[in-house]
């Protein structure tokens, strides 16, 4: 069991094979796998060397394509899946138990990949050396589903092949997948659209990006066809660690039928208000745990899926998941919903600190889509900084009128939600917003703070809300809505916040900030204004591993550094 110095409830320890998570907390809605830190792989099936230079790590600054002439035929995409299939036939021998890794590695300067569809397999983990990036090719040819579509806007977002998906089917799901950094994948969302087939000047003639395209598509009243970055779809096992994911033209992970995942320790960017949609995990299915990850996106930064019928209605569609020990930024924050129709149950809410997204807890449906969302809980929050763009969201977000004019009779229907030991620093709007009274939300208020919190900006309608043991400086007050004062500890202090809210980092070897597979002075800089926060075991910037940030670590860098305005 491991414990961060200054937070509530113990966690486990998260182990790397596949593996799986049982939270030993105080609630029973939790991930049932016993997980522990992962590791990297120290040998591999096959490695591959890269033949392509670097392109600018940041969207928007060039460069960020390569030579027509690769651009119009991506040189990696056959010999990575040709990789994965001789190495998942290496891993079948143990049934796909032990994994067979394919490795991209650097070659002198060249230290990029550049690919369409690549189809992963039981057994085998990609594995991204530091300092290599993975790009996405960005002819919208390689991903069209067969009808031309892909690259469009349509009334409907079908029509691309996701970009990385799985070798799965329901009946026959892939096993024991895994990706590990400290490398890059880069959807390049940010870059132009282009068409090899020639149809370039009637589909794109405004040489739109892919998120250019989604704007249009916000404008417009239309769905963008875009591809996702990786899709698990039909997986049992499935490990994503130490890893970066950037800039997708779409959401990052999204998931159906997904069980047994593990997500620890990854960075996740794209930039806030030029991608939309870009949601960072989405997951879907039983058994997930997602620990001490960083994401910083232009949606949601987690937003469980219940729109999937498992076994005939009878199993939720998403249950016992943790989400424990995270940092999230920009981003429409933790979400459930929009989808609930299938149902979504116990799940944990943990150690989790948002600054500066535009929503913090949420739940969204409406009767369009809505079902039975039960034994959610959250606790140990930091937030600050909430709607700070004044888009009209709220740091507890609870409503089941996501599309207030939705027509349908899939109802929302939000049982037992509780929120404990929340803290948020800065006012915004509070929704507290059941369907009706035969399905009103059922919620817990046990030492949730406010600050500065104007009490004309708290909504609620159709609820239900138990205040205590410990106080909350708020009552929800509305249509159809009643209070049980169970307050049995009203001297409880708020959530210590003070360190908690530490500065964005990639996931990278130690003293690595940026992510980039080399040490510099932008990597002191961004660990000098990390000196006094609290931080997660492995974050790159604590290098000493004593849980916060301090002059020490970045002496210790310092030392390690290979630049020369790193000298004093």
């Amino acid at each position: 069991m491991i414990r961060a110095a200054d937070r509530s409830i113990a966690l486990p320890s998260l182990s790397l094979a596949l593996l799986t998570v049982g939270l030993t907390a105080a609630v029973d809605a939790q991930d049932t796998r016993t997980v522990t830190q992962p590791t990297t792989p120290s040998s591999h099936c096959l490695m591959l060397s890269a033949n392509l230079p670097a392109l600018s790590p940041t969207a928007f600054v060039p460069p960020r394509a390569f030579d027509d002439a690769t651009e119009a035929s991506p040189p990696d995409t056959k010999r990575i899946n040709d990789a994965i299939t001789q190495c998942s036939a290496v891993s079948a021998a143990s049934n796909f138990v032990t994994p067979a890794v394919v490795e991209l590695s650097a070659k002198g300067d060249n230290v990029s990949f550049l690919a369409s569809l690549i189809v992963m397999r039981s057994g085998v983990t990609l594995l991204i050396d530091p300092g290599v990036t993975l790009y996405a090719s960005r002819n919208a040819n390689e991903y069209d589903a067969g009808q031309g579509l892909c690259g469009t806007l349509q009334t409907s977002s079908s029509g691309c092949k996701n970009w990385i998906t799985l070798s799965s089917s329901s009946s026959h799901p892939a096993k024991n997948i895994g990706f590990i950094g400290p490398g890059i994948i880069d959807g390049r969302g940010d870059a132009v659209i282009t068409f090899t087939d020639g149809t370039g000047s009637e589909k794109n003639p405004n040489n739109y990006t892919w998120w250019e395209l989604a704007h249009q598509a916000d404008i417009q009243g239309l769905s963008q066809v875009n591809p996702r970055m990786i899709q698990l779809s039909d997986v049992a096992g499935a490990l994503i660690y130490n890893i970066n994911l950037r800039n997708s033209p779409k959401f990052h992970i999204a998931a159906q039928r997904a069980n047994q995942v593990t997500i620890w320790g990854i960075s996740v960017f794209s930039p806030e208000g030029q991608s939309r949609n870009s949601d960072a995990i989405d997951p879907n299915g039983t058994d997930w745990t997602i620990t001490q990850s960083y994401i910083s996106v232009d949606d949601d930064d987690v937003a469980i899926k219940g729109g999937t019928v498992i076994n005939n209605g009878l199993t939720p569609s998403a249950q016992f998941m943790t989400i424990a020990k995270n940092h999230f930024y920009t981003g429409h924050g933790m979400s459930i919903g929009s989808e609930t129709n299938a149902g979504v149950s116990d799940i944990l809410v943990d150690d989790l600190t948002i600054d500066g997204a535009d929503n913090g807890l949420r739940i969204k449906s409406d009767r369009s889509r809505g079902g039975i969302v039960q034994r959610v809980s959250y606790n140990n929050v930091c937030m600050r900084n909430i709607d700070r763009r004044n888009l009209g969201g709220g740091a507890l977000l609870f409503s089941a009128y996501y599309t207030p004019n939705a027509v349908g009779t899939a109802y929302p229907d939000y049982r037992d939600v509780r929120v404990h030991n929340t803290h948020s620093l800065t006012p915004s709007h509070q929704f507290f917003v059941g369907y009706d009274a035969t399905h009103p939300l059922n919620i817990q208020l046990d030492n949730v703070i406010l600050e500065n919190q104007d009490p004309n900006l708290i909504v609620a309608s159709d609820a239900i809300v138990t205040l205590g043991p410990g106080p909350a400086n708020f009552t929800p007050t509305g249509l159809d809505v009643t209070v049980f004062d169970d307050v049995t500890a009203p001297d409880e202090p708020p959530v210590d916040c003070s360190i908690r809210f530490v500065p964005f980092v990639a996931a990278g070897i130690p003293c690595d900030a940026n992510g980039d597979g080399r040490i510099d002075h932008d990597d002191l800089a961004a660990i000098g204004a990390a000196v006094g926060y609290s931080v997660y075991p492995g974050d790159p910037r604590d290098v000493d591993g004593d849980g916060v940030v301090t002059g020490h670590d970045v002496a210790m860098c310092a030392t390690r550094c290979r630049h020369a305005a790193c000298a004093p």
